[in-house]
């Protein structure tokens, strides 16, 4: 599957595959955003995103990570005519940030599903690690006599 198609309030998207140096720069933005609450990210990209939406510093990366996918996007517009969705994003957007999110996600999604889940397995390890060196070893058995 070279494309996937989605609907968002009645508009439909069309999302293709990112070159893989571009998805590893939006990849990298995401571990960015996501930091240590990547546990957030497992319920999906947007309702991670939108918890750690409330630090300022953050509305930025989740641009770049838009700018950076949506070349690679076409948008079905009035009349059945297709547009890049770079070329029309803050137009197409205005007022809707919402389904920005939504087409957001998806595209995440779509390219780098793979890439999350490796991401997430590799924490999963180092905190399973971290935690075990953080417990106190098991205290010997007393015997009595």
């Amino acid at each position: 599957m070279s494309t996937k198609t989605i609907e968002i309030k009645g508009v439909s998207y069309v999302i293709g595959y990112a070159p893989a140096s571009e998805a590893l720069k939006a990849g990298a933005l995401i571990l960015n955003l996501a930091g240590p609450g990547i546990d957030g990210l497992r319920g999906g990209f947007l309702g991670g995103a939108a918890a750690l939406l409330h630090q300022p510093q953050l509305g930025p990366l989740v641009l770049q990570v838009a700018q950076l996918l949506a070349p690679y996007t076409q948008v079905v517009l009035d009349g059945g005519r297709s547009e890049t969705l770079s070329k029309v994003f803050d137009a197409h957007f205005r007022g809707r940030v919402g389904a920005m999110l939504e087409w957001l996600q998806a595209a995440v999604e779509f390219n780098l599903d793979d890439f999350l889940a490796v991401v997430s397995a590799r924490y999963d390890e180092a905190k399973d690690k971290l935690v075990a060196s953080l417990s106190p070893s098991p205290k010997p058995a007393e015997t009595s006599g």
